[in-house]
């Protein structure tokens, strides 16, 4: 049989751009996901074949579970097969057990919105018989980041300054690893190398903004990347995201250590950053007035961290409505390792997600 990721057939997971009969996966950790009968599983993908180069390939993560639910080793350090989309061609095979049964497959985007194009033009497996999509979870959190929640260099050592998609995993880093303790379904915002004031501009050049790209943008569209890089799209022709879409429970915005690279302890640049994030606050909690937020900071840089907490004093005051909470995470050590261009290994990331996790029971009571 073969189908469309459309959701009468798939879970989608994440926000995802579903256009011409194609489902782009963008963001980090954006999934489909949908059971099946049979053996195997194969899919068509389309990428851009930019003049980018071989370091920014697209990649995928494929998991599959068996009828109760439990993993199957697929030999990855998530026990997922990793599959690099070179070019566009009619298959991957992504999956094949050695008996028939009744599967669930997932399929993660592992590398970032900003590198190569991943779209799931088809889905085909050896049975006749009808898919159906994964289950839905029973809790809903949404994550808005930078690199460190996209798993940026995770897999690389600090020699490595050239970044690879080849070494993004959102799955072991902190975010997904601490709601990978509850039943949850996710979205992930998150782009490497922007803020809320600034992208990040280096330590050693001047304090100039770099407002080009920044998150609060970001958050409004399903994917701006794909409509920028890959349909060449005017932005009034951007589709917006539909909030309605995903109604999370619990918001986790980790935002600041790129703005660190402009501000870098002066306290009027840092004033400015405070004022910029009540107003990124206040249109999150516009957007999703039921959702719960929490605010965190510190993993690589902490110069921002007592900012934040002014921002969520100074919200809370203004929003008697919401409930928002600040918690400060503690920077990463040469004991953790460092990976490419000095983010977090997994050994950082698996004690973050440990203590997100711990947070998130004791803040919502899951």
């Amino acid at each position: 049989m073969r189908f469309n990721a459309t959701e009468e057939c798939v879970k989608v997971m994440g926000r995802t751009v579903y256009r011409d009969n194609i489902r782009f996966l963008g963001y980090s950790a954006s999934s489909i996901s949908f059971v099946f009968e049979g053996k195997k599983v194969s899919i068509g993908v389309i990428t851009d074949e930019k003049e980018k180069t071989d370091f920014f390939h697209a990649y995928l993560g494929i998991f599959a579970y068996d009828s109760e639910g439990k993993i199957i080793d697929l030999g990855g350090v998530n026990k997922e097969k990793r599959i690099e989309i070179l070019k566009s061609k009619e298959n991957y095979d992504i999956f094949e057990a050695d008996k028939e049964g009744v599967y669930t497959i997932k399929i993660v985007k592992y590398s970032e919105a900003e590198y190569d194009t991943c779209g799931i033009k088809y889905i085909e497996t050896d049975s006749d018989n009808p898919v159906k999509p994964a289950p839905k979870a029973l809790h809903r959190v949404e994550v808005i980041g930078d690199s460190i929640t996209c798993g940026y260099g995770t897999e690389g050592n600090e020699d490595e300054y050239i970044h690879r998609t080849e070494t993004e995993n959102p799955i072991s880093a902190y975010a997904c690893t601490a709601l990978s303790e509850f039943d949850a379904d996710y979205n992930i915002v998150a782009w490497n190398g922007k803020g809320i004031l600034t992208g990040y501009i280096g330590e050693d050049t001047p304090p100039v903004k770099d407002q080009s790209w920044l998150i609060s943008m970001l958050y409004d569209y399903t994917d701006a990347g794909l409509e920028r890089d890959y349909f060449k799209a005017d932005k009034r022709d951007w589709e917006v995201w539909d909030n309605a879409v995903f109604d999370p429970e619990l918001i986790i915005m980790n935002l600041g250590t790129n703005d660190c690279s402009y501000t870098r302890g002066d306290e009027s640049r840092s004033l400015e950053y405070t004022d910029v994030y009540v107003g990124f606050l206040e249109k999150v909690h516009a957007k999703n007035p039921e959702a719960k937020l929490l605010c965190i900071l510190g993993m690589m840089d902490e110069r921002l961290n007592d900012y934040v907490k002014l921002a969520v004093k100074r919200f809370s005051e203004k929003h008697s409505d919401a409930t928002i909470r600040f918690e400060a995470f503690p920077t990463q050590t040469v004991e953790d390792g460092y990976g490419i261009n000095f983010h977090p290994t997994p050994k950082y990331h698996a004690k973050a997600g440990k203590k997100l996790a711990g947070i998130i029971r004791d803040y919502m009571g899951w």
